[in-house]
């Protein structure tokens, strides 16, 4: 092997490392890691970005340990689009914490896009994260000193992209979102969407494989909300995203592939059916006992027949 060849391959080696990207010398060393474990297996299905198997994330509280989920489960296919509703409280925004590697759990793994994400360090973790993952919260967090230009190219001037590159695709992502008269405004400038938009054009300057949305139009009026959500399908659409967003909105749920309610630690999935008022949920029937720990369970929205999977 040439000396060229030889430094690719140490590279590629140590890149995947530095990511928890799992490597085999053999089919046999590789069926040995999978057997018996689904997690495992779901690394190697390239049809699955995301599976999490038996999580669980506990807090001490007193005495007494206060658990958010137990025996959580949960699979999304490439290029899906899942709204995950629930109660405040109920641990949606800590559940996004944990697919992102801004936490761990207390149990369980979480495997995103072929990285086991319990094998990484924090300074792994925050390059997966800016390799892998896009994030729009609530709350824009953009930076006030900062023009929406400079901004949206933070996460590529982070992993130290040249800053004429990390500029021009910023440019193009602002351009996208219809901020071209807008990109050299500064964040406190700029309207509540307009600052989601350049949030949003920040989440995909680095071409993530798995956008998650934390309520990104919970502080917008309803116009605003409507007309970022349009963009936020188009962007999943345009860009061959996975995308999984919180909301209280079941409007917006209505638009998404697949809608979870988080309940009582479990994810349970809930079809839209019909009309109903915004904000109401469905009720949740008990898992049935010849599936212990399975997290989705069928229900109907109201107006429709609820079953379990």
């Amino acid at each position: 092997m040439s000396s060229e060849s030889s430094t690719d391959v140490d590279h590629l080696a140590s890149t995947n490392e530095a990511v928890g990207v799992v490597q085999f010398s053999s089919l046999e060393d590789r069926d040995a890691h999978m057997d018996g474990n689904s997690s495992r297996r779901a690394e190697f299905d390239d049809s699955i970005l995301l599976h999490v198997e038996n999580l669980r994330k506990e807090y001490r509280s007193g005495s007494q340990p206060l658990v958010l989920f137990d025996a959580l489960n949960l699979t999304v296919r490439r290029s899906e689009m899942v709204a995950i509703v629930g109660e405040s409280g109920s641990g949606k925004s800590t559940l996004l914490h944990l697919l992102a590697a801004l936490d761990r759990p207390s149990a369980g793994d979480v495997y995103c896009a072929s990285t086991w994400l319990g094998k990484l360090t924090p300074g792994q973790a925050a390059t997966f994260r800016n390799r892998e993952i896009g994030y729009v919260w609530q709350l824009h967090y953009l930076l006030p000193e900062f023009t929406a230009l400079e901004n949206a190219a933070m996460p590529l001037l982070a992993r130290d992209q040249p800053r004429s590159a990390a500029f021009a695709k910023a440019q193009e992502l602002l351009c996208e979102v219809g901020l071209e008269a807008r990109m050299h405004h500064l964040a406190g400038e700029l309207s509540g969407g307009e600052q989601q938009r350049v949030s949003l054009a920040r989440a995909l300057v680095t071409q993530p494989s798995l956008l998650l949305a934390d309520e990104p139009t919970g502080n917008l009026d309803n116009r605003t909300a409507d007309a970022v959500f349009g963009l936020l399908e188009r962007l999943h659409a345009t860009h061959r995203l996975t995308s999984i967003l919180v909301t209280h909105n079941m409007e917006i749920a209505k638009r998404c592939g697949r809608t979870l309610r988080l309940h009582e630690g479990r994810l349970h999935e809930v079809r839209l059916h019909g009309s109903s008022s915004e904000g109401a949920f469905p009720q949740v029937p008990t898992a049935s006992s010849a599936t212990p720990g399975h997290p989705i369970v069928r229900t109907e929205f109201p107006g429709g027949n609820a079953g379990t999977a």
